[in-house]
């Protein structure tokens, strides 16, 4: 099992560009830095291609649990 939410402080002082230094909130919201972390993660260990990779977050739950509290 992993804990996804271990992962999500030092992706973000990584990843995301820190508040004060954006110039607007307009826009799509930014994707989940534990999200983009996840997909290759997962798509390496279940030997996924792009394409599968992309149909599993899109079509099984358990791929996208984050949004169920797992983030």
């Amino acid at each position: 099992m992993v804990r996804w939410k271990k992962f999500r402080l030092a992706l973000e002082l990584l990843w995301r560009q820190p508040v004060a230094d954006r110039t607007s909130r307009d826009g799509r919201k930014p994707i989940d830095a534990v999200l983009m972390f996840k997909t290759p993660v997962l798509s390496v260990l279940y030997n996924l291609s792009a394409d599968q990779t992309e149909y599993q977050i899109r079509d099984k739950l358990s791929f996208m649990s984050y949004q169920a509290g797992d983030a």
